[in-house]
């Protein structure tokens, strides 16, 4: 990305990168702006709770992965109306618009910039009017895992939800969570969430809305992990909801399977482990064909994060990671007041 950007400055001496959102290579990052003498281009916001008005002031958004389930600030992004240039790793499924390209990794930066330069100057009149997606709004997706959730059980009784699980970072799996229980019928459902973390990411917001954290230890001390999820998940749960990027810890569906008293639900949210390199492919490859078959119903969020998860031959269920489409929507009031705001800060030219 900074590779990239440092082009586009070179051809866009007044373009600004503005970077939301947080790391473990935030300082990797930050050290190699100072080395290509970005600073006064490049700025560090961290951890906004402000994103849907912030994508209203943008011009155009990047998204250089190098793997994603379906890339859900991806499909934010075009809500808001913003020209999209991301790697042609994010799945064709979370196309919404035609502004929107899809390259290579390899391209080198002078074909990236190319495009965001070209996107940058695109006429914001446009925006917000191409759009007429349904199948990324969240309240359509939170009724079709509501039909898993519930399977055929009485809806006089509250339905006891256990997720697996969130970390410290606020992830695809993390924002699609807090999406569904914002908007489910929280008199018909209870979620609680596992977390090895000590400050799983939007604690407080999952609080507020009625949920329970449940703090465990590390998989990285197996025994103890093994027993305190066993001990949790015998509490009387309707549902296991197991959300993964990868079958590299197959331990929750293993206790899961032991434990048997609840209807357990896999759930993919990419097509690559995000830690553990080599050796977490190898576990995964190793593991899914247990974990297909010690789960009764398997859900991704597209085709490509369930192929990943589950096999090219074998069934499953896609729910798009859904959003409050109303909330990214594009508007012009917003993006006013934003930009006004970023001019005095200094953040936009």
């Amino acid at each position: 990305m900074i590779d990239v950007f440092a082009e586009v400055y070179r051809q866009r001496n007044d373009a600004v990168l503005v970077l939301v959102g947080n790391g473990e290579l935030f300082d990797e990052v930050k050290a190699k702006v100072h080395r290509l003498g970005l600073d006064n281009a490049v700025v560090f916001l961290g951890v906004r709770g402000d994103v849907d008005r912030l994508y209203q002031a943008m011009d155009v958004f990047v998204l250089p992965s190098r793997y994603e389930g379906l890339g859900i600030v991806n499909i934010e992004a075009q809500t808001a109306g913003l020209p999209c240039v991301v790697s042609d790793v994010v799945p064709l499924e979370a196309k919404m618009t035609d502004q929107i390209i899809f390259l290579p990794l390899y391209k080198n930066a002078d074909k990236w910039a190319e495009w965001i330069c070209k996107y940058g100057i695109s006429d914001v009149r446009s925006r917000g009017r191409e759009w007429r997606e349904t199948r990324f709004d969240i309240a359509s997706e939170g009724k079709n895992l509501q039909y898993f959730m519930r399977n055929g059980r009485s809806s006089m009784k509250k339905i006891k939800v256990l997720h697996l699980e969130l970390s410290e970072n606020t992830g695809s799996i993390e924002v699609f969570l807090y999406n569904l229980y914002s908007h489910i019928d929280r008199d018909q459902f209870q979620f609680d969430f596992i977390t090895q973390s000590d400050a799983p990411a939007k604690e407080n917001e999952f609080k507020d809305l009625g949920g329970h954290i449940i703090k465990i230890s590390s998989y990285k001390h197996p025994v103890r992990y093994y027993r305190e999820l066993k001990t949790v998940m015998e509490r009387g749960y309707d549902i296991i909801h197991i959300h993964k990027n990868s079958a590299a810890n197959i331990l929750p569906v293993v206790i899961a399977n032991i434990v048997g008293n609840a209807t357990a639900i896999s759930h993919s949210h990419n097509t690559s482990p995000t830690s553990g390199g080599r050796i977490s492919l190898l576990l995964h490859k190793v593991n899914r064909g247990y974990l297909y078959k010690a789960i009764k119903y398997h859900l991704a969020c597209s085709q490509e994060a369930g192929k990943w998860m589950y096999g090219s031959n074998k069934e499953f269920h896609v729910i798009p990671n859904g959003i409050d489409t109303k909330r990214f929507a594009f508007n012009q009031q917003t993006r006013n007041l934003y930009r006004r705001e970023l001019y005095s800060a200094g953040i936009c030219r």
